[in-house]
């Protein structure tokens, strides 16, 4: 903790302040942040605290820090107004708390989340592939056969040809579509994307789990020109990917298994909505699945990560994530503000 006076001066750091930044209150007292530490670490602390003092508001602030160990540490500061007796803003009290765990295993979940979802599409990158790949190969062993029966035909190599370049072509677009879900995309500029391709390049993921489970995709929009959306737009797939992904790992067993993605908006959101054919979820499992390493799969089979990441995804965002419980079915819902 540390009080301040109107113009910023220290009044006083409590102990652990003291200690924290290895410094004694005879050196501080009286002192601006930035006269006794010219070199700007704590410019924008100060300035932060001086908007308080002048606007007579509370202020919060996320600071990264570095301790004496040389290790970095992450903090949110709250400054409130100090008032006297008439309410006149005479100085501010801030208080530090350190969230470096926090942040560290929130880092370590994403980290994980991306382990997990390599090993996921794994599995779809190797079906994808190894399809084409036998197809090219009798394709090239037919073309062996009737060049050495029959002599070359012009128009039926090209046929060969032609379907040889469309399985590559499929092979390329499942490379580059794994590689764009499981990069990370935390310095990715926000820009405006068209909803529908986001959505595509998601189905397109999700493709060999969608037909091993012969899961038939329904899709529904009421947009009559192209919408787009202000976003991270290899984020927004990514919660899109682990949505379908779950959804189809929920109804795989049903005889008829079926997914709805509609997209539509109102006069302040642009809202995707994920609805299956499953029966929707409990109260309590929604509970649960605010945290962490919640999971409803077998052993082995998930983390429980997915759904927290898009969460915090959806979040930075600005948007909402949320199960419809009027739904007879499972449904998820995805608001997002529209504009910038």
């Amino acid at each position: 903790m540390a009080r301040y006076d109107a113009d910023g001066k220290i009044l006083y750091f409590n102990k652990l302040l003291l200690k924290a930044l290895e410094v004694k209150n005879e050196d501080i007292i009286g002192k601006l942040s930035t006269q006794y530490w010219p070199d700007g670490r704590y410019k924008e602390y100060e300035e932060k605290l001086l908007d308080c003092i002048k606007t007579g508001e509370r202020k919060t602030l996320n600071l990264d820090a570095t301790s004496p160990e040389n290790k970095k540490t992450h903090h949110v500061i709250h400054f409130y107004p100090e008032r006297n007796k008439h309410g006149k803003v005479i100085g501010a009290i801030s208080y530090c708390i350190d969230i470096t765990e926090k942040v560290l295993l929130e880092k370590q979940v994403e980290i994980d989340s991306r382990l997990s979802m390599i090993g996921q599409l794994f599995s779809n990158v190797a079906h994808e592939v190894s399809n084409p790949l036998m197809t090219i190969s009798m394709k090239c062993e037919l073309m062996e056969e009737r060049l050495e029966k029959h002599g070359f035909n012009k128009k039926e190599f090209s046929q060969f040809v032609t379907d040889i370049k469309h399985h590559i072509s499929r092979i390329n677009q499942t490379i580059k579509s794994t590689r764009t879900a499981v990069r990370n995309t935390d310095r990715d500029l926000f820009q405006m994307d068209n909803i529908e391709d986001i959505i595509k390049e998601a189905l397109s993921v999700c493709d060999s789990k969608i037909q091993l489970s012969n899961i038939k995709i329904l899709r529904e929009s009421d947009f009559t020109k192209p919408i787009e959306l202000y976003c991270r737009k290899i984020q927004i797939e990514q919660v899109l990917i682990n949505l379908i992904s779950n959804a189809c790992d929920s109804i795989r067993n049903q005889e008829r298994p079926w997914i709805e993605i509609e997209t539509y908006q109102n006069e302040e959101n642009i809202i995707i909505s994920i609805k299956d054919s499953g029966a929707g979820i409990s109260p309590e499992a929604q509970e649960l699945m605010k945290g962490p390493f919640y999971t409803s799969k077998p052993p082995g089979e998930g983390t429980g990560l997915g759904l927290y990441i898009s969460r915090k995804i959806i979040q930075e965002h600005h948007g909402e994530i949320y199960i419809d419980n009027d739904c007879t079915n499972t449904k998820f819902i995805l608001k997002f503000p529209k504009g910038t």
